[in-house]
């Protein structure tokens, strides 16, 4: 659990979301993810996979919300992420794998 400032904005509830580190900046990142919620119907469940990007500052404790540049990844969950800090290739995320769940 983080503890910004009350009412600032947060990733809801989710699994199979990823986290990597930004150790240069002091942030965590997470990506996508699965939850369900209650259909209209009554014991009925429906999934949502997330395709959003969140960045966690170490210094201030609060989420932001962040855009994806260019072509981002697709809506996924159960997948594989890491960050890459070093070289021409610095300052990214790579993603591997994961699924879109359509219940």
């Amino acid at each position: 659990e983080s503890h910004g400032r009350p009412g600032a904005k947060c990733p809801g509830p989710r699994s199979g979301c990823q986290l990597a580190v930004d150790r240069d900046h002091g942030e965590l990142y997470l990506y996508g993810g699965y939850a369900k919620a209650p259909g209209e119907e009554e014991d009925v469940e429906h999934g949502k996979t997330y395709d959003d990007l969140w960045a966690l500052s170490f210094g201030t404790m609060e989420w932001r919300r962040l855009k994806k540049e260019g072509v981002g990844p697709s809506p996924r969950a159960g997948f594989s992420m890491c960050f890459h800090s070093a070289g021409k290739l610095g300052g990214r995320l790579f993603l591997f794998g994961g699924g879109k769940d359509h219940e």
